[in-house]
């Protein structure tokens, strides 16, 4: 997969800010697999 500057910063972005703002491992991984999933397509 190819993405633009502004598109690599955000993931990047998205990944950082789980990581300041969850508290517990359970709450990061949560929001950083939600994060991963928008840029990161996946069938079940």
């Amino acid at each position: 997969m190819k993405w633009n500057l502004e598109t690599r910063h955000q993931i990047l972005l998205e990944i950082t800010n789980a990581l300041i703002t969850k508290t517990t491992n359970q709450d990061f991984f949560s929001a950083l697999t939600t994060a991963l999933k928008k840029h990161f397509p996946c069938e079940p």
